[in-house]
């Protein structure tokens, strides 16, 4: 009788979870869980094959809070392979958004020496949804700007360039949008 060797891998557990949103309410980041890995041992022509690892699926009805749950782990190869748990802890941040406007300077980035641009209009409203929790942080952020990048005005036709938000690590700012959406340009020159 011919047997197979044994082997262990540690792969990435795949939380299987189904959510919707109660208006106004989003997730920020993605589903975790905790461990996010799991030893899988068995035949080593089946779990060399192996890339991650599921958990059971959850549908949740319209969520208004953050998740954490503790979720079964798959068990369809059983009992060909043995998991070295049953169960993970399933995490996900869910937060109230609201829209908020802040009106901000533009900038040209990648400006070679000596050109200068200047825009009409100087500074735009950005219109955005963010967290509750951020909203304060967000509107005092100083490295929160527009900005056209000087190719975008090399590469322009008609005279009209399209600003985009340059924000700072650790926000999540979403569906961000202009006022006005285009911008005109003028002024481009070496000062020799």
């Amino acid at each position: 009788l011919a047997v197979e060797d044994r082997i262990e891998r540690r792969v990435p557990i795949e939380p299987r979870i189904n959510m919707e949103f109660a208006p106004g309410y989003r997730m920020i980041g993605r589903v975790r869980s905790t461990p996010d890995s799991v030893t899988v041992s068995g035949a080593r022509s089946i779990v060399s094959g192996i890339t991650s690892w599921p958990t059971e699926t959850r549908n949740l009805g319209e969520m208004r809070d953050s998740l954490n749950a503790t979720v079964a782990l798959s068990d369809s190869l059983a009992p060909l392979l043995v998991l070295e748990r049953t169960d993970v802890q399933v995490t996900a941040d869910i937060q109230a958004f609201t829209e908020a406007r802040r009106t901000v300077e533009v900038r040209a980035l990648g400006l070679p020496p000596g050109v200068r641009v200047t825009f009409s209009p100087a500074v735009v409203d950005v219109i955005y949804q963010v967290p509750l929790s951020q909203y304060d942080e967000v509107l005092a952020a100083e490295e929160f700007y527009a900005f056209v990048p000087y190719l975008d005005i090399l590469r322009d036709t008609q005279g009209l360039v399209f600003p985009m938000l340059h924000l700072p690590d650790g926000f999540d700012v979403r569906s961000p949008r202009f006022e006005p959406e285009s911008l005109r340009y003028y002024d481009v020159r070496r000062d020799d």
